[in-house]
C-alpha cells in the first residue's frame, strides 16, 4: 500500500462530517497529516499536492465535480474546515461542523464514476477509507451530487450506500 501523505507532529485527524460515519471517540489525540507543496497529493491521483488539490485549496476553482470531490476529500485529510465549509452548499451545510471533534485518519479515495447530469449538476461515485479511533476501520460509499452556482463547483448532498 502506497502511502500518499507523511504523517507528522500530534493534533487531530480531521473527521468528515458526512452522514454514516459513527463511534469515532471525540477529542482523542492522532497524528495529524502535514503536507509540502511537493508532497504526494493525498486524494490518491499521484501528482504533487500543489498542482493536485493544493491548487483549489488556495482558491482556484474546481474545474469539475470530479477535481471538487477530490479536493474535499483532501481537505477532510488535511483538516482545511474553512474549505470544506466553503464548497459545501450553504444550505444543507452542517452547522456544527467541526473536524477536530470526530477524529478520523483517512486512508484512500476511490472515484468509481463521475457524470454530468446536467450543464450545472453533477454526481461522483465515491469510496473513502479511513480509521477511527476505537471503532476501527470503515468504508463510506457515497454517492454525491454537485451544484455550479456564480462559476464554483459545490457539494449539495449525497446518498450513502449500505455496506
Amino acid at each position: 500500500r502506497e502511502q500518499v501523505a507523511k504523517p507528522t507532529g500530534e493534533g487531530f485527524v480531521p473527521g468528515n462530517g458526512a452522514p454514516g460515519v459513527k463511534g469515532a471517540p471525540k477529542g482523542q489525540p492522532v497524528r495529524v497529516i502535514k503536507i509540502g507543496r511537493n508532497d504526494p497529493c493525498p486524494c490518491g491521483s499521484g501528482k504533487t499536492y500543489e498542482d493536485c488539490c493544493g491548487r483549489y485549496h488556495a482558491g482556484t476553482p474546481a474545474p469539475d465535480a470530479r477535481s471538487l470531490m477530490a479536493s474535499r476529500y483532501s481537505a477532510y485529510a488535511l483538516g482545511l474546515e474553512k474549505y470544506v465549509r466553503d464548497t459545501w452548499c450553504e444550505e444543507n451545510c452542517p452547522a456544527d461542523l467541526d473536524l477536530k471533534a470526530n477524529p478520523i485518519m483517512w486512508l484512500g479515495l476511490e472515484i468509481r464514476s463521475f457524470r454530468e447530469t446536467g450543464p450545472d449538476t453533477a454526481e461522483v461515485e465515491y469510496v473513502a477509507r479511513g480509521r477511527s479511533g476505537g471503532a476501527g476501520a470503515f468504508r463510506l460509499h457515497e454517492l454525491s451530487r454537485f451544484v455550479k452556482r456564480e462559476g464554483r463547483w459545490l457539494y449539495l448532498d449525497g446518498d450513502c450506500f449500505e455496506k
